[in-house]
């Protein structure tokens, strides 16, 4: 189903919802069916940017009095919520939490939050009437801290993940699955209750809050809240139901939507203009995450040893690790965990070895980062990935370098990328390399790399064509008004053949072959006989003749209506003899059914078919690894056979081994030679030159003769030379089957290392003799 180039990359997404996502003020919108090289292009050309760490980046005007910054637009990702002080501190919650230092030790942080009021208590019985949302329920008790989203399933979630029981949890292993979050912390108020909540989803009450206003208000419809609770949650009343801002904000009477945030340093997080409108996308292959490395610094005892596992591989410089320079701390956002403390200079450079047999960095593959930081001096940190030098004496070259992030004195999550490598080599270790720009130390914890696959960050609609704003070009979905997905949807591109081979586009197959027909087509196929009379009829070399008295044996064949004579002279003695060919025929039975003589195969008889019919040609599969070059045509593994005994034994004890030959039928009138004529070769003497067969070739057919000793009773004469050889017992004498063991006989093998060259020859006086090379025997 072949697409237009323009169209690959079309596929289907889903923008991430905020709650999944972890900060921006969306919710899940799927589907949604776009080209993302489109809109990377688009946002190049207007100076946009969007990476994970801008993701859900929003626009909103400062509220407040000019002379505090009010009416200026503002940018957030995330906001740090917050009320004003009522009058006689109704709305305020003291709140302490232990937090480790690495140099006080422990340390009370002291935070002022909003409590559940009788009408947030109120709100909570209203929406969750279901018998299992009592453990929910008993979350939110009058006087504990409130949570700025108070949407149910907001609630419901951060109450189960966040409790006493995940919190223990997170202490005893940040790892474990049923571990709490790093942003779940222990709170005790001033009577001394304790209250699990995420610290960083609280209201905070403070003179310094400011109202902003959202300048396109993302809405959700909260089902079955009577009007009066909608009211008072700051929503709009729609019949039974009511509207409601996404993420804790409330309708003003214009019908906007107003957030009361933190916008000082280490709250809000602020996010740069030209991210605006940032989103997270995920495509069909979304779920397909590798976690590379997940590095707490938990040490599993006191001892020097435990510590330095404890650091998961971070050192300072390749090879030797300082210990002063990176070393496990026990400052953390909760008491009794640890962190990695990085010391050191400015532009101080760190690393995480990660071994190529634990992960794999490919070429065009897809990586995000996440970690926790904490630094008393603000300061830029980088990562980067790089690849080792090949006598691994270095961190080598870059692969790819996240984005710089500033961190600050309170523990803050940080998410960077994605990076996508170049230049990587899967069979060299990679570094993880952590540059900070500061002075000071910087505290790092819950790092993970993981390699990611569609997860793409795009300024939202970035994609839509100019200036129709369709979703993808006309070329793509002939009917872009209709709000279906085009025709073109799943468009991609496809390598035909060897990876240099044609590109082809298509959305999919109607049908799919097995790998082994890849390159399918009809060939036919010419056994290699491509030139001469008639090359794709049959050819035959070296058939025999079957004649009479008449020295001369003809077969008469006729081939396209004429006729053809072959001859060939028969020696004295002899009724048949052998015709070189090649003999062209459009069938054998012309030639072993000839009316003239009859002509049969025999072992010395070459028979090459004719060509394979129009009709039905063969189908294979044409490809690079089943091709060779033209001068390479005909060549073939063959047995190159040696007898290993003399004329006489058995089959078996031929040997072959491998070698390989140009099968070429053009040479066949100079190679081809008869079966009888296996082994003859050229001998000279001083008389001249005579041709016999090689006896080592043929079989160890040489004779040696041995002396009859004095004393001596046993017969001597002439005897195979080769001492390995014997004769199977129960034979004729005149026919002797020879051997080397008694497998290679019906019976058994006898005489080895005194086997006669012609047992029938043994003389009155006992000794074997010859067979003149003339002789009629």
């Amino acid at each position: 189903n072949l697409c237009n180039e323009e169209c690959v990359g079309y596929d289907t997404f889903k923008q991430v919802d905020y709650k999944e996502l972890g900060q921006g003020f969306d919710d899940e919108v799927f589907p949604l069916h776009f080209i993302p090289r489109i809109a990377q292009e688009n946002m190049r050309a207007d100076g946009l940017g969007c990476v994970a760490e801008y993701a859900g980046c929003d626009e909103f005007t400062n509220l407040e009095d000019v002379s505090v910054g009010g009416g200026q637009l503002e940018h957030y990702v995330t906001l740090k919520y917050c009320e004003k002080p009522q009058a006689g501190g109704t709305n305020e919650l003291t709140l302490f939490s232990w937090e480790g230092s690495a140099a006080e030790g422990f340390v009370l942080q002291t935070h002022l939050v909003r409590p559940m009021s009788e009408q947030d208590v109120d709100y909570i019985t209203a929406i969750f009437e279901r018998p299992e949302d009592a453990t929910t329920i008993s979350a939110y008790p009058l006087g504990s801290p409130r949570y700025a989203d108070d949407r149910p399933s907001v609630l419901r979630e951060l109450a189960k993940k966040c409790d006493a029981d995940t919190y223990q949890i997170k202490l005893d292993d940040p790892n474990d699955e049923g571990a709490a979050p790093a942003d779940c912390h222990e709170l005790f108020d001033e009577q001394n209750t304790k209250h699990y909540r995420l610290l960083s989803q609280l209201i905070t009450v403070s003179d310094q809050c400011h109202e902003l206003r959202k300048t396109v208000a993302n809405t959700y419809l909260h089902i079955g809240l009577e009007d009066q609770i909608c009211t008072q949650r700051g929503g709009k009343p729609e019949g039974n139901d009511c509207t409601r801002c996404v993420a804790g904000g409330k309708f003003d009477a214009q019908g906007t939507c107003i957030y009361s945030a933190m916008t000082g340093e280490n709250e809000s997080r602020a996010c740069p203009a030209n991210a605006n409108k940032c989103r997270a996308y995920t495509g069909n292959t979304a779920a397909n995450v590798e976690r590379i490395i997940s590095d707490v610094f938990e040490p599993a005892g006191s001892e020097q040893e435990d510590l330095n596992a404890a650091r998961n591989g971070w050192g300072y410089t390749y090879p030797a690790v300082d210990q002063n320079n990176a070393t496990i701390a026990a400052q953390s956002a909760d008491i009794g965990l640890n962190s990695l403390r990085l010391s050191g200079d400015i532009n101080e450079q760190f690393i995480r070895h990660i071994a190529t047999t634990t992960a794999r960095f490919d070429d065009n593959a897809t990586y995000e980062m996440t970690f926790w930081a904490q630094t008393a001096l603000a300061q830029d940190i980088t990562f980067a990935l790089h690849q080792m030098n090949e006598d691994n004496n270095d961190v080598g070259g870059e692969l790819g370098a996240f984005d710089a992030v500033q961190i600050g004195a309170t523990w803050q999550r940080y998410q960077v990328g994605p990076i996508t490598l170049t230049n990587a080599n899967p069979e060299v270790d990679v570094y993880l390399v952590l540059q900070k720009a500061g002075a000071g130390d910087v505290f790092i914890d819950n790092v993970e790399l993981t390699r990611v696959q569609d997860h793409i960050y795009l300024i939202e609609d970035s994609w839509k064509t100019r200036p129709e704003q369709y979703d993808v070009p006309i070329a793509c979905d002939s009917v872009p008004a209709d709000a279906l997905p085009g025709e073109a949807l799943g468009c991609k591109a496809y390598a035909e053949g060897a990876e240099n081979g044609p590109v082809r586009f298509a959305t999919g197959f109607d049908m799919l072959c097995r790998e082994k027909a890849i390159g399918c087509q009809p060939l036919w196929d010419t056994f290699n006989t491509l030139e001469g009379e008639n090359p794709e009829l049959m050819h035959v070399y070296n058939a025999q003749c079957n004649g009479d008295s008449n020295p001369l044996c003809s077969i008469t064949v006729t081939v396209n209506d004429e006729d053809e004579q072959y001859d060939c002279n028969i020696p004295n003695g002899q009724d048949f003899c052998y015709i070189p060919g090649p003999i062209i025929v459009e069938d054998l039975g012309d030639i072993t059914n000839n009316p003239t003589n009859s002509a049969v195969l025999v072992k010395s008889t070459v028979v090459i078919p004719a060509d394979t019919a129009t009709s039905t040609p063969l189908f294979l599969g044409v490809t690079d690894s089943s091709s060779c070059n033209e001068a390479d045509r005909g060549c073939m593994e063959v047995g190159l056979e040696k007898q290993t005994l003399p004329p006489g034994a058995a089959i078996s004890t031929i040997e072959s081994r491998s070698v390989y030959v140009k099968n070429d039928p053009s040479e066949y009138n100079s190679i081809l030679c008869l079966d009888s004529l296996v082994g003859c070769s050229e001998f000279s003497y001083s008389g001249g030159i005579s041709y016999f067969k090689d006896p080592n070739i043929v079989g160890s057919a040489i004779c040696a003769y041995r002396d009859a000793a004095p004393t001596s009773v046993e017969p001597h004469g002439w005897f195979i030379a080769d001492t390995s050889v014997g004769i199977c017992s129960g034979g004729d004498l005149d026919s002797p089957q020879y051997c080397k063991e008694d497998a290679d006989c019906a019976g058994t093998c006898e005489q080895v290392g005194n086997a006669p060259c012609y047992p029938d020859k043994l003389n009155r006086d006992g000794a074997y003799g010859l067979v003149s090379n003339a002789s009629n025997e």
